[in-house]
């Protein structure tokens, strides 16, 4: 049996070593963001990032004991439901003697709280009554019996009872 050969012809045409370079540079850097905005998506999970709420206007008017309380919703960076907020009514008159009025889950109903200077009645009021925190909104507080008293509203994020935004209201 005769061996036979096999002869490889060397091709010298192809991708410049520059150009093979530039290309798997890029390709790495494609594979490493794609990478980093999936993997970030994990870390952060879906609907965790907490809204970002801004109060257009406020006004204490009237005369006690029926003077209210009002401020408005100038934006929401996300509308989410309701139940997904909190809110904190305080006393803060005096400095650090901060009191707490009320607290509950966001909702349409009245909400009342005695302090120590005032029996207070908190009610948001949806809009477009679509159950959603968005522009438009108001924030209502009642029954203000005494002039000189200062009130903070702080809207948190249910999820983590972090504040978003806060409205501080003096009589």
């Amino acid at each position: 049996m005769a061996k036979r050969w096999l002869v490889l012809k060397r091709d010298e045409e192809g991708v410049s070593p520059v150009i093979a370079t530039i290309l798997m540079v890029a390709i790495t850097v494609v594979l490493a963001a794609v990478l980093y905005v999936m993997v970030s998506g994990l870390i952060s999970g879906p609907g965790t990032s907490k809204p970002q709420v801004t109060f257009s206007s406020q006004d204490c008017s009237g005369v006690p004991p029926s003077r209210q309380c009002t401020a408005s919703v100038a934006g929401a960076s996300q509308t989410n439901d309701l139940n997904k907020y909190k809110i904190v009514v305080t006393n803060t008159t005096g400095g650090g003697n901060v009191q707490a009025i009320a607290a509950f889950v966001l909702d349409t109903s009245a909400h009342t709280g005695t302090g120590a200077y005032s029996t207070l009645s908190f009610r948001y009021t949806d809009l477009g009554s679509e159950g959603r925190l968005n522009s438009g909104d108001t924030f209502t507080l009642s029954g203000v019996t005494a002039s000189g008293l200062t009130f903070k509203a702080s809207l948190l994020w249910g999820a983590d009872n972090s504040e978003i935004q806060a409205q501080v209201w003096n009589t």
